[in-house]
């Protein structure tokens, strides 16, 4: 995590540069603006992470529910608002240079990422998509609890498979949001140079990400955020003593990693 986080500023930028393709002017900014969010999430935010860590760790030891994960995943979830008011004046100093081949070349990422979504969760048999999301959850938990017996397994596939998840839903959902980046970008693009302006459009768009304005995939996201919390507490409860202590202790782990991350600035 350490390492991640360490290396996290220069990751961020050159996996944006893969979407916009920065020009030379706008380069030293961005690096700049990467870089100054980082020092300002280090020692604004990690401190939060770990009182969540901590609070999940007391967790681990006990059988949970469905409402108390959701409760803690509400938290994080709430707390974006805070890092997008401090993106903001970044976001809004790149929006005023974006110039319409970025938006293009955004748009072009887009449609090559989705080629390689619908491969891994569109394409295939119900049965062989089943293995995919339980292959995906079964690494996820034993990342935690360690080695999973066959009955734990079997029930991560069954949780799956009643989640009431629908890739093409799921696409659906992803598209809006392209699309509507995209379309925000290509509405700039024609303004005039108002960083009033370009921050409002910024607010609302960040508002129709998290909230939809489609009431059917608003809805969609709703059951489909109660069915995780359903299966992370089912998953949980089903777990030995030995797996609870193993997920204390990671999380306990990664607490104290943020701490180091928080005392040992770069």
């Amino acid at each position: 995590m350490q390492f991640a986080y360490n290396s996290a500023p220069e990751l961020t930028y050159w996996w944006l540069d893969g979407f916009l393709d920065f020009t030379s002017e706008q380069k030293p900014q961005v690096r700049a603006d990467i870089h100054s969010f980082y020092s300002w999430h280090r020692s604004q935010q990690l401190g939060l992470y770990i009182t969540w860590l901590e609070r999940a760790q007391t967790m681990a030891g006990r059988n949970i529910q469905a409402d108390e994960v959701c409760a803690l995943m509400g938290e994080a979830l709430d707390s974006l608002d805070t890092v997008t008011k401090e993106l903001e004046p970044r976001v809004v100093r790149l929006l005023l240079t974006i110039e319409p081949a970025q938006t293009e070349q955004l748009q072009k990422q887009f449609t090559k990422k989705n080629r390689e979504w619908r491969k891994e969760w569109l394409l295939g048999t119900p049965d062989e998509l089943l293995d995919t999301r339980t292959d995906k959850g079964v690494e996820q938990a034993e990342k935690f609890y360690g080695r999973l017996d066959t009955s734990q397994k079997q029930l991560l596939r069954n949780l799956a498979k009643n989640s009431g998840y629908d890739p093409r839903m799921s696409y659906l959902l992803r598209l809006r949001r392209q699309a509507d980046s995209v379309d925000t970008l290509r509405k700039l693009s024609t303004h005039s140079k108002d960083s009033d302006a370009f921050a409002m459009e910024w607010r609302q768009l960040v508002e129709r990400t998290r909230n939809t304005p489609d009431p059917m995939l608003r809805q969609y996201g709703e059951d489909l955020k109660k069915a995780n919390c359903a299966a992370v507490a089912n998953l949980h409860n089903a777990t030995t003593p030995q797996q609870r202590d193993r997920a204390a202790k990671q999380l306990q782990a990664y607490a104290r990693d943020l701490r180091t991350l928080m005392e040992r600035k770069p």
